[in-house]
């Protein structure tokens, strides 16, 4: 299996608690623009950030979860090296792959952190 690269970006987490559900009715309640900087205190998955980035000129994303955050900037600078680690990860899927990866969690590699969290959270 291999992991389709699109130029437009989605989010590509399902995030526990996330905005996906209700990112219409989150639009609706946005002030009229003209719009200028988003300001993201919780981007989870991304899904409210991903449906309206194209409104603002600047984008300010954040979470307290630095794991995702360095896996969004991973995904945004190396998606080739993330989708290489993702479809490896695919080859080798089983019981003691996910138990070898859950004891390697804490990787400094912003690469091996993205496609640990995906295996982790998906």
């Amino acid at each position: 299996m291999s992991i389709a690269i699109s130029n437009e970006p989605k989010p590509f987490l399902h995030w526990v608690g996330g905005k996906r559900r209700i990112v219409n009715k989150l639009i609706e309640h946005l002030p009229s623009g003209p719009y200028y900087n988003y300001y993201e205190p919780f981007l989870g998955g991304g899904a409210l950030f991903f449906q309206v980035r194209h409104l603002f000129k600047q984008c300010f994303l954040s979470d307290i979860n630095l794991d995702l955050i360095t896996s969004y900037n991973a995904v945004k600078n190396n998606p080739n090296e993330v989708n290489r680690l993702l479809n490896l990860y695919h080859k080798n899927h089983s019981e003691n792959h996910y138990y070898k990866i859950r004891d390697n969690y804490y990787s400094n590699d912003p690469n091996d952190i993205t496609a640990n969290l995906f295996q982790i959270y998906q």
